[in-house]
């Protein structure tokens, strides 16, 4: 029984071996060529409002056709309202602990996590070689 398992064993690494060494890939779809060469292209539509809910889950969501709205940053309130100054206003900011690095760039062999206010951080980031990798606060999303 040994015998035949193992005689099985070393047929399937020759046969596995073999069409690895044997097989010409470029006849495979896609090999070759640029990433993304056999999809569809699609124009993305530009608009510089925000459409009405119907027609941007109609023609938008529901269709999976990409829309780009410029400048719809901007006719957010966020856009305007948060500021260092108001994120620092909210009561909660002093109390609530986030996990900042020392570093602009993701780090995390270093160690040098440690917890602060979002308060602190929020007056101090802009001077201080830190960053928050905490996800967003509830109290302001």
């Amino acid at each position: 029984m040994a015998s035949a398992v193992a005689m099985a064993f070393f047929l399937f690494l020759g046969l596995k071996h073999s069409v690895c060494i044997n097989d010409d890939p470029s006849p495979f779809p896609g090999h070759l060529e640029p990433l993304g060469a056999k999809h569809n292209k699609n124009s993305v539509k530009t608009l510089m409002a925000f459409p009405e809910p119907r027609e941007f889950f109609q023609n938008f969501a529901s269709a999976g056709s990409p829309l780009l709205i410029k400048g719809g940053a901007r006719l957010s309130p966020a856009f305007t309202k948060w500021t260092d100054k108001y994120f620092v206003s909210i009561p909660e900011s002093e109390s609530f602990s986030i996990d900042v690095e020392k570093g602009k760039k993701e780090n995390r062999t270093k160690g040098d996590m440690r917890r602060i206010s979002l308060k602190q951080f929020v007056e101090n980031y802009r001077e201080q070689d830190v960053y928050m990798v905490s996800g967003v606060p509830k109290f302001i999303q």
